[in-house]
């Protein structure tokens, strides 16, 4: 019996003291009221894993490269400023892998790649022949993918899973020919007689219809209209022959390497067209020196559209982007670079922890003023961006400058024939 009386009295002691401990103020282990109970640190991901995936070997290697050092600089400045906040300051990991050249080793390397639950985000692949196999493997995943491949069949085919930040390459075609059009009326010049060279593949392809498309509606005339394989070694069956068709502009739609093989036969055969339609790439210039001065350029993007150049935090990424990598920012690193942007505004607006969640934030991404002309960027149901548009730029004194449209321009077109 005296146990019991002495058991009772240290437990009456014990409920004193709590009761004392919580007359004190001391902190109570639960949450105010009215207040979340805060989330424990197994909630807040320490990162958020993405793929970036591009060709950074075979043909496309130079195109993969740009493309990866626009992503590589998007992401260390987010990491640099502070992560995620609305994911507790979470730092983006780049999970890198090469897809090659080849468009079914792409399929396997991002299969593995996807396969990773903890891969959030998809980046790449720079070229629309990569991509086009690889948009099943995505969307199978449900892996969010943003790509600069320009190609329409990329975003007509019903998937929800692909987010294209450029315009379109039909667009870009069709660009060309608004912009030979004004050459003609605004200009006062005479370039009516059109040849039309071009890889066979999706991104020649689409280039090719938008330009024919476009000069049937504007009265011009298409003289020249033939295709080649990719890997050409030799044009000067091709040049030759639309030498002479007499066509007064040439627009090849082709990478670098093919377009420096395909004006440098023009040179050895003394004929000299506008040249309208080569990417805007340092190893075009590498390639053909002085001779790369006067050619027109159509891309995506360009360093410095007037949406650029007039806002400093845009022109200082620009000058970060060339002081780090070595050259310009280019038409393939400037959009993946803005691939960054549009997943760190999801994330930031939505803290996403899924796939799926992420996918509906990035859809729901409205940016009023982007570093894609002519600045605003948001995507319809199809995931393109509805407001990209193409851009010319001519090779001023071995760097490509905007001139047209004449709204996002930053210089004045100089008659080729003049820097000769």
């Amino acid at each position: 019996m005296k146990k019991f009386a002495k058991l009772t009295a240290m437990l009456l002691a014990l409920c004193l003291c709590v009761s004392m401990a919580a007359c004190s103020g001391a902190p109570a282990p639960a949450s105010s009221a009215g207040e979340a109970p805060p989330s424990s640190a197994a909630e807040i991901p320490p990162v958020v894993k993405v793929a970036v995936a591009f060709p950074l070997s075979g043909a496309s290697a130079e195109l993969g490269m740009m493309g990866r050092d626009g992503v590589e600089l998007g992401i260390k400045r987010i990491n640099d400023s502070g992560g995620i906040k609305a994911l507790g300051g979470a730092k983006i990991e780049m999970v890198t892998a090469d897809t090659t050249s080849d468009p079914a080793q792409a399929k396997t390397v991002v299969e593995r790649l996807v396969a990773d639950p903890d891969i959030m985000c998809f980046f790449g692949v720079g070229s629309s022949a990569l991509m086009m196999p690889l948009l099943p493997v995505l969307e199978k995943n449900e892996v969010p993918a943003i790509t600069n491949c320009g190609s329409q069949n990329i975003t007509n085919q019903g998937y929800k899973y692909v987010f294209q930040v450029p315009h379109s390459v039909n667009q870009g075609g069709e660009n060309v020919m608004a912009f030979l059009n004004w050459l003609n009326t605004e200009q006062g010049y005479d370039y009516t007689k059109v040849g039309l060279v071009y890889e066979n593949s999706s991104f020649g392809l689409d280039m090719a219809e938008g330009s024919r498309d476009e000069a049937e509606e504007l009265g011009l005339d298409i003289v020249f209209d033939e295709s080649f394989p990719p890997g050409l070694t030799d044009a000067s069956a091709l040049i030759t022959a639309m030498k002479n068709s007499g066509a007064s502009v040439f627009i090849p739609a082709t990478y670098a390497s093919e377009s420096k093989l395909l004006i440098e036969t023009m040179n050895n055969l003394d004929y000299h067209p506008l040249i309208i339609g080569p990417v805007a790439w340092p190893s075009l210039a590498e390639g053909l020196g002085d001779a790369v001065n006067g050619i027109i350029s159509t891309g995506s993007w360009s360093w410095n559209t007037k949406n650029i150049a007039e806002n400093p935090e845009y022109s200082a990424i620009v000058k970060e982007f060339e002081e780090t990598y070595g050259y310009f920012m280019t038409e393939q690193s400037g959009p993946n670079f803005v691939a960054t942007q549009i997943l760190q505004a999801a994330l930031e607006a939505s803290a996403a922890t899924t796939r799926q969640d992420l996918r509906n934030a990035i859809s729901a991404v409205k940016l009023e003023n982007s570093m894609i002309s002519p600045g605003p960027l948001e995507f319809d149901e199809n995931g393109v961006n509805i407001h990209a548009r193409a851009v010319c730029h001519q090779w001023q004194d071995g760097v490509p400058c905007a001139i047209y449209p004449v709204e996002y321009a930053v210089t004045e077109f100089i008659d080729p024939s003049s820097m000769k």
